[in-house]
């Protein structure tokens, strides 16, 4: 995601202010290492978001929810 130019908000989270698409979900489980060394990542979350809420994540990133289940305290 990094080298798509996308922002790493916290671990498994990815947001693209430019094109206003935070990509989440994104955590060992759901992806593929291909022989190449390709990361396919398997049905991320994709939202997208303005960029007032971009910020709001950028200062408050525990609140994306990347356990199944988990609300965010």
């Amino acid at each position: 995601m990094l080298g798509k130019r996308y922002e790493k908000l916290t671990d498994g989270a990815y947001y693209s202010e430019r094109e206003g698409l935070l990509v989440f979900d994104l955590i060992p489980r759901n992806a593929i290492l291909a022989a190449d060394g390709q990361i396919y990542p398997i049905d991320p979350v994709i939202q997208r978001i303005t960029p007032d809420f971009g910020q709001f994540l950028r200062e408050h990133p525990d609140t994306i929810n990347l356990i199944p289940g988990r609300i965010p305290c």
